[in-house]
């Protein structure tokens, strides 16, 4: 094991793996960084899977919408052609009535 003194820090060589050491003789920067960086990559990767997730929703509930609106015009279509039918008889009846 070999000691470097720095004038901030004091670095430990080990098997060539250098673990930075703050004056206090505790691990800092590089671990530090490194498990920021695996907590930052693993807050990615969920925010990602909640991305999909919201985009498949979203997608879905486009498709139900469009759904809706088709089935929606269908049925106004339909009172649409009861309503002339209706006014077709009754105007029949009258006619009828009337002669």
């Amino acid at each position: 094991m070999v000691a470097r003194l720095d004038w901030f820090t004091v670095v430990l060589c080990v098997k060539s793996v250098v673990i930075p050491l703050d004056d206090c003789g505790r691990r800092c920067c590089r671990l530090q960084m490194q498990e920021n960086l695996d907590r930052e990559k693993k807050v990615r990767a969920d925010v990602e899977k909640v991305k999909r997730k919201l985009e498949t929703d979203l997608k879905a509930t486009q498709e139900a919408v469009e759904e809706l609106d088709r089935i929606k015009k269908e049925l106004e279509d339909n009172v649409r052609r009861s309503a002339s039918a209706l006014s077709l008889l009754t105007n029949n009846s009258a006619h009828l009535l009337v002669t």
